[in-house]
C-alpha cells in the first residue's frame, strides 16, 4: 500500500507537468486573441484562477510528498512497524493526493468550460 501510494505521488506530479503545460497553451492564446483585438478579460480571469487552483493542489500534494518521504509506522525498507501509525500515515496521504487530484481535476474543468464559452462568444 505504500508503494501504491508513492506511485500515485508519481503520477500526479505528471499531472502537474501536463497544468503547467496547459496554463502556457492558454497564455499563448491569449496573447496571440489580444494581438487580434479580441476580449480575453474572461479567459485571462479563468486562466488566473486555474493557476491559483493548480497552487491550491500542489500544497496538497507537498504535504503527501512529506509523508510518503520517511513515513511515520514504516523502517527505512517500507515495512510496518506500527500497524496503527502506518494505517494513519497511508490515510493521511491517500487524502492529501485526493485532494490534489480532485483540486487539479476541478481547474482543468473550469479553464476548459471558460475556452469553450470564450470560442462560443467569438465564433471561434
Amino acid at each position: 500500500t505504500l508503494q501504491r501510494e508513492r506511485n500515485w505521488l508519481m503520477r500526479q506530479n505528471l499531472h502537474f507537468n501536463q497544468a503547467a503545460t496547459i496554463a502556457q497553451k492558454a497564455q499563448d492564446v491569449i496573447t496571440k486573441a489580444q494581438h487580434a483585438g479580441l476580449d480575453v478579460a474572461d479567459l485571462q480571469n479563468a486562466l488566473n484562477t486555474f493557476n491559483a487552483q493548480v497552487a491550491t493542489a500542489k500544497t496538497s500534494y507537498d504535504q503527501a510528498a512529506s509523508i510518503l518521504s520517511s513515513p511515520a509506522g514504516f523502517d527505512a525498507n517500507g515495512n510496518v512497524t506500527d500497524a496503527q501509525t502506518a494505517h494513519q500515515t497511508l490515510a493521511s496521504a491517500r487524502n492529501a493526493l485526493q485532494e490534489a487530484h480532485l483540486t487539479l481535476a476541478n481547474a482543468s474543468l473550469t479553464l476548459r468550460t471558460a475556452y469553450q464559452n470564450w470560442r462560443l462568444a467569438h465564433n471561434l
